[in-house]
C-alpha cells in the first residue's frame, strides 16, 4: 500500500537496498504536482527510479 493524496494520487516507495522504486498511480496533473513534490523531497538524498508501468501490467502489486 503506498500514501494516498486526498485527490486519489498514490505514491509507493519500494526500497530495494540502494534504490528506492518509485510507483505513481493516479492522474497527475497541476493541482497534484505539489503534493508528488512535497512527499518525494525526503527521499533526494536516496537514489530513486520511477515505474512508468501501469498497475495492471505490474508483476507484483
Amino acid at each position: 500500500m503506498g500514501t494516498p493524496f486526498p485527490s486519489g494520487l498514490q505514491l509507493q516507495v519500494v526500497d530495494s537496498g540502494d534504490t528506492l522504486l518509485l510507483r505513481v498511480n493516479g492522474e497527475l496533473d497541476i493541482a497534484t504536482a505539489p503534493l508528488l513534490e512535497a512527499a518525494l523531497a525526503p527521499l533526494t538524498q536516496r537514489r530513486c527510479e520511477l515505474d512508468p508501468s501501469l498497475p495492471e501490467d505490474r508483476a507484483d502489486p
